[in-house]
């Protein structure tokens, strides 16, 4: 009896301390998602009896953290805690401190004597609340994420069915409110006019690319003809070099480019409306060492890049030595030929080079991992609505989730594995260029 007792005492003992184990196991791998709530649309709230709009905002950032996998609670103040901030006015003040998510609902800023959103419309006179980021490292890491999220969440019925229910106990105390590209607006409609959108294409084999009588053909401009015609619209995609691209986009609104890869030095000129892409890259060599990373490159190599590429501008920032090919197999061929130590660019680039030279390249091995690339459809920051940037997003989202993107998109994969051998897959409508996991 008492070596039953003692058994039973053991298992209850060993049961505890699995769940104890398994309670903090799970803790640890918990991501958790802060929240807090801005006070600055507070006046219209308490005016107007709006309190819905705090539960608005709250059903919104609860479904988004439900989809990236986040714990949603409130917040701590933590120093560097992932957090996000509901119902906080974009102003010229603030634009820099945080991620924009989503614009949640706008406001006409003069009848309430309260701060303007620059540039929401086409008028001066709207404020509009957001949900936005605390900037900070981890915050970096998802931002892109959490929007993407939030633009399919946006084009879904479940969302319709949340901002309907939200806008019918609104418009007993703001009548004209109305839901328009996915903001709740309390004054009625909003204007925006993308009618003289420009839309220019970088030039990237597979992608956008020109055929034999200078069409552009490729998937990305599949995917930005079926916006385009998503919007009602049918402006003639161009092409042009890079420093082209840059120079109108820094210079002009409204100006709709792609593929463009996302760095921190383009923020300030983009705002990101879709990915079209994904890449590791780094640089490749032949026979050559592995190193930790680039700074640890010896400066006596030579890095052959692709002109105009941005890879060429983190080579100048690490003061190696370049030397730029126009096309992929000029690139692959200088590797051979040992006019350069190493290729800067993407696997995927190097077997699309490889291709057309006719190069065997399982020789070519990587030597440094630089990490993950996007490649974006990007709209111009300057004097640009942000209400086209927003009816953008949603008209892409629509796009990569539609079954007639979806089929283009398969037979293009299709396409590109039997003829160019190149390792991808996709997911949600964006090419990943390497082995599905």
């Amino acid at each position: 009896m008492e070596i039953t007792k003692r058994v039973s005492r053991i298992i209850i003992c060993a049961l505890f301390l699995i769940v104890a184990l398994w309670s903090f196991a799970s803790h640890a791998t918990t991501k958790t998602l802060a929240y807090s709530f801005s006070h600055d649309a507070s006046p219209i709230i308490a005016e107007r009896k709006l309190d819905v709009l705090t539960s608005y905002a709250k059903s919104l950032i609860a479904h988004i953290a439900k989809d990236a996998g986040y714990n949603l609670q409130t917040s701590a103040g933590h120093d560097g805690e992932l957090s996000v901030i509901l119902n906080i006015v974009k102003t010229e003040a603030n634009t820099e401190e945080y991620f924009w998510l989503t614009p949640v609902f706008s406001f006409d800023c003069l009848k309430f004597t309260l701060p303007c959103t620059p540039n929401f419309d086409d008028k001066a006179s709207l404020g509009v609340a957001y949900i936005a980021l605390e900037k900070n490292a981890a915050a970096s890491a998802i931002e892109q994420h959490l929007v993407e999220l939030i633009s399919d969440y946006k084009v879904s019925s479940a969302f319709y069915q949340l901002a309907n229910e939200t806008i019918s106990l609104v418009r007993p105390h703001m009548p004209d409110a109305t839901l328009q590209y996915g903001v709740l607006s309390l004054h009625g409609d909003m204007v925006s006019d993308a009618s003289n959108l420009w839309v220019i294409a970088d030039v990237v084999p597979l992608f956008s690319q020109l055929d034999e009588r200078g069409r552009l053909k490729g998937i990305a401009v599949e995917l930005v003809k079926g916006v385009l015609n998503d919007m009602g619209m049918s402006a003639a995609i161009l092409s042009a070099p890079w420093k082209r691209i840059a120079k109108e986009a820094m210079t002009k609104s409204n100006v709709l480019v792609f593929s463009i890869v996302k760095t921190q030095e383009r923020d300030a000129v983009f705002h990101w409306v879709t990915p079209v892409s994904r890449n590791y890259h780094g640089l490749y060599g032949i026979n050559t060492p592995v190193f930790p990373s680039l700074d640890a490159l010896p400066k006596t190599y030579t890095i052959g890049t692709i002109q105009e590429d941005y890879r060429n501008e983190i080579a100048i920032k690490y003061n190696l030595k370049i030397r730029s090919f126009e096309t992929w197999d000029e690139l692959v061929e200088a590797l051979y030929k040992g006019d350069v130590d190493l290729a800067f660019g993407s696997k995927a680039g190097l077997d699309f080079g490889c291709k057309l030279a006719s190069l065997n390249c399982n020789g070519i091995t990587e030597s440094v991992t630089s990490g993950v690339s996007t490649a974006y459809l990007a709209l111009s920051k300057k004097q640009t609505s942000i209400l086209v940037f927003e009816r953008l997003k949603l008209a892409a989202a629509k796009v990569r989730k539609s079954e007639s993107y979806r089929s283009k998109l398969a037979a293009w994969s299709k396409m590109v594995a039997r003829d160019y051998s190149i390792v991808h897959h996709t997911n949600n409508g964006v090419v990943h260029l390497w082995k599905k996991e």
